[in-house]
């Protein structure tokens, strides 16, 4: 995914890119990709900040990881491309982000804290339990039933219940929207397939995201799309939806509030440089491009 990302930005005549990154992954075979090893010390990464104008934090929500190094871009005055701190603060914690869908009637899936009454007999099925700034499938475990839900939590330490939410496992097709936000609204990137895989201990993990895979009745995945984007202003840069498709209705799973696992695949459903989209979008390239679907 920061591989793509640097790539694409990096075909752009605007732009000299930069990659911040371990040295003992794999580096890019792209000459145009200036690569600046870390050892993971803020130290390198405030030196390597002074020497850029613009920057992109590609991070976990997890333990508000993406946020605090968002906050600290911001605090220096360097242009930071991707959602703002307030829509962040929302979109990285499930239980807020429910919270607002829940105040602008956008369909969700029920979300509850562990440190709040959780009303089990409201579904008989099976139950999700997740870290409540989880990124993607990561501690996602499924129950097949409340009771073995609950017999689960009672292991949690009492004074981390906040930091875990349950939802019932609901039906459907599970899909994401890859999405541009600006000011003006959101636009439609691509509508993704994907496949979970769900282990003998009920851990659920993302087997893979096939992009642009769902291509019909696009009005109604982009009325959600504008839905979600007027309920969090501030969704800017490429981010994506986590949501079911249940017959008729789409279900909102989660707010990935940063570019996704599908964003390697969009250039091929797009048709051109996603890149050129995302500077376009912020007044800062002269020529107009436009998707090819």
């Amino acid at each position: 995914m920061a591989l793509a990302l640097a790539r694409d930005f990096s075909e752009l005549s605007e732009y000299a890119v930069s990659l911040l990154r371990y040295p003992h992954l794999m580096p890019p075979t792209l000459k145009s990709i200036h690569i600046l090893p870390s050892k993971g010390l803020v130290s390198e990464w405030e030196q390597a900040l002074s020497s850029h104008d613009q920057v992109i934090i590609l991070a976990p929500e997890t333990d508000s990881v993406l946020l605090d190094w968002c906050a600290r871009v911001d605090k220096t005055g360097i242009r930071r491309l991707g959602a703002s701190l307030p829509a962040l603060t929302i979109a990285s914690d499930k239980s807020q982000t429910a919270q607002r869908l829940q105040h602008h009637s956008i369909a969700h899936v029920p979300t509850y804290r562990l440190d709040t009454t959780v009303p089990w007999h409201d579904h008989d099925g099976a139950w999700v339990l997740k870290p409540r700034d989880g990124c993607g499938c990561d501690g996602v475990q499924r129950f097949i039933s409340s009771e073995l839900a609950q017999q689960a939590i009672t292991s949690l330490p009492f004074k981390h219940l906040s930091n875990w939410i349950v939802q019932p496992w609901l039906q459907g097709q599970a899909a994401s929207l890859t999405l541009l936000g600006g000011s003006t609204g959101a636009q439609l990137l691509s509508i993704n397939e994907q496949v979970l895989n769900i282990s003998e201990e009920g851990y659920v993990h993302l087997e893979k995201v096939m992009t642009g895979s769902i291509k019909q009745d696009f009005s109604r995945f982009e009325n959600l799309a504008q839905s979600v984007h007027e309920a969090i202003p501030g969704l800017h840069g490429i981010y994506g939806i986590d949501f079911l498709i249940q017959d008729q209705q789409l279900t909102v799973v989660e707010i990935n509030p940063r570019v996704t696992s599908a964003y390697p695949g969009l250039r091929a459903v797009l048709g051109i440089n996603p890149a050129t989209l995302w500077i376009q979008s912020l007044g800062l390239s002269e020529q107009t491009y436009s998707p090819s679907f």
